[in-house]
Parts: C-alpha cells; sequence; structure tokens
C-alpha cells in the first residue's frame, strides 16, 4: 500500500508540475498574442497616420501653390500672408493632423558660401563667409568657424588659415561640395559643439542655393538680418518694425541704415523656398513629413523630403 501510495504522490507532483508549466506558457502564448495584436495595431495607426501626413504636405503646397496665383502683382512675400500663419491642429477621422509652413529664405543658406558654377568650377563668396562669421560671434560661437564650412564646401584640400580639410574630423574628411542635409553641417569640427549648434539651428540651413537662393528681408530672424546687413541686433530689430517691404532698396533706404551698402546677390523681398512641416497622430503612433520645396511661379519642386522617426 505504501508503494501506491508513494507512487499516487508522485504522479500528483509530477501533474502539478505540468500544470504550472502549462500555465506558464499559456500565459506566455496570451502575453505575445496581445504584443503580436499590439504591434499590428501601432503598425496600422502608423502607417494612417504618416499616409495623413503626406496628404497635409500636399495641402500645404496646394496653399503655396494659390497664394502663387493671387499674388501676380504683389511684389513681396511677407509673414501677413495665408501660408505664413501658425495653423491649428485639426482632426481626421479618429485622428489628428497639424501642418506648418515656413519660408525657407528666412534662413541662411551655409551653401552659398560656394558659388559653384555649371562648368564645374566655382569660387567662395568672401561675403557669406563674413555673413557666417558674424552669425556665429553674434552668438557667441567662433567666428572662424565659418572657414571651417567653406574649406568642407570647396573643392581644394588645402586648409584656410583656422580653416580644416580632415585634421579635425573624426567620421571622414570634408565633402567638398554642398551639402545635402542639414546634419552634415553638425559632423564639421567645432559645429558638433552641443553649444553652438542651440544657437545656430534656427538660423542656417543647407539645400542647393538653385538660382538667387537669397534671404527674405520680410522674413528673415533679427539675428539673421543683424550679421547679413552688418549691423547691430537693436538696429535690425527696428529694421524688422518697418517691414514689409516691397523693394530691398526701400529697407536701406531707412534712416537706420543711411551709409550702408546693399551687398550684391544676398537680399530679395520674395521668396522661393519653404519648409513644411506635417506630423499626423492615429492611437499611439505619430507620423511626421518634413518636406523642402521650390517654389517657381506656380509649380511646386520638392528638394528633399524627411521621415524622422522618433
Amino acid at each position: 500500500m505504501r508503494g501506491r501510495s508513494n507512487e499516487r504522490g508522485a504522479i500528483l507532483l509530477i501533474v502539478v508540475g505540468l500544470i504550472a508549466v502549462l500555465t506558464v506558457l499559456v500565459t506566455q502564448a496570451l502575453t505575445d498574442t496581445q504584443i503580436s495584436v499590439r504591434r499590428a495595431t501601432n503598425t496600422e495607426d502608423w502607417n494612417r497616420a504618416f499616409e495623413v501626413a503626406r496628404g497635409g504636405a500636399a495641402a500645404a503646397e496646394a496653399l503655396l501653390i494659390e497664394d502663387a496665383k493671387g499674388s501676380e502683382t504683389q511684389k513681396q512675400d511677407d509673414l501677413s500672408e495665408d501660408w505664413a500663419q501658425v495653423l491649428p491642429p485639426f482632426p481626421v477621422e479618429d485622428g489628428v493632423v497639424a501642418v506648418q509652413i515656413e519660408d525657407g529664405n528666412r534662413y541662411f543658406n551655409v551653401n552659398r558660401i560656394w558659388e559653384a558654377q555649371a562648368s564645374g568650377n566655382g569660387t567662395a563668396s568672401v561675403t557669406h563667409i563674413d555673413i557666417l562669421s558674424r552669425l556665429l560671434q553674434n552668438q557667441g560661437a567662433p567666428g572662424p568657424l565659418a572657414l571651417v564650412v567653406a574649406d568642407a564646401l570647396d573643392p581644394d584640400v588645402e586648409p584656410r588659415p583656422s580653416g580644416d580639410e580632415g585634421a579635425g574630423y573624426t567620421d571622414g574628411g570634408p565633402r567638398n561640395g554642398w551639402f545635402d542635409t542639414d546634419a552634415e553641417i553638425w559632423r564639421l569640427p567645432g559645429l558638433g559643439d552641443p553649444e553652438v549648434q542651440k544657437v545656430l539651428r534656427p538660423l542656417v540651413m543647407a539645400v542647393d542655393p538653385g538660382v538667387n537662393h537669397t534671404i527674405n528681408v520680410n522674413t528673415a530672424s533679427p539675428q539673421v538680418l543683424a550679421a547679413a546687413i552688418d549691423t547691430s541686433l537693436g538696429i535690425a530689430e527696428q529694421v524688422i518694425h518697418e517691414r514689409p517691404f516691397d523693394a530691398v532698396s526701400t529697407m536701406y533706404n531707412l534712416q537706420v541704415l543711411s551709409g550702408l551698402t546693399t551687398p550684391q546677390g544676398v537680399f530679395d523681398v520674395k521668396s522661393d523656398l519653404f519648409r513644411i512641416s506635417a506630423t499626423a497622430r492615429f492611437g499611439r503612433a505619430q507620423a511626421t513629413v518634413i518636406r523642402w520645396v521650390r517654389r517657381n511661379g506656380t509649380t511646386i519642386q520638392t528638394i528633399r523630403q524627411e521621415v524622422p522617426l522618433w
């Protein structure tokens, strides 16, 4: 009898052990199923958010085209126009989308430092090097970093004084050509400094300068205007108070700019470059589309598109 009792006890222990193992396996299977369902739902939500964000960017392009149609006789682009207004987020089905259009001509385009020509030759623009140097110094950053940018853009391998053609790089050498994205600016020696980036990111960008890419005096920040005009921040703020201008000469006729010479090829009162940002949310998913576009009359050309993965 004792043998049978021991046998039943052993079987009971085995059964209890099996039940425990099965419980763990079933629990894990249910958890995996829930995770898979959640992942599938998140993926579906992200796909929906991405498509809606793309639609938001397309709607922004349509607004820019309508603005061009309605402003054939308008001499300038300025911040009072519909495209420049801050748009509130609006619902789309069970999600929400926010769209923002920003004037790309309000920034200093660092690619303007190298004036390339169709022949493949080119020359460094001393005017634009000086503008970037002043912009850096006015923000408390080292002005000679402008020469590092110039060395990164020009095709030769001879460093300028205070420039860099490779010695200060940790991940390869200079590009020796126009930057394709803003990210290439921040990998340059000295410009990777977080403090430099903090003050400079809101003021500069890098896109193919194309034809006559200039700073719009009606939309530029006081920091960019001060550096480009070569004046103080206080005077730049006085200039902004008088906007909009229908011509660059109108701005230079201001008393506060009396005696200053208008730099060639730096300013305009019209804009042809815009940064469109569209962010959509569905459930837990969020997707953003950032699109740089060039407007030529009523035609929109995409320069580049970014889809940040937060």
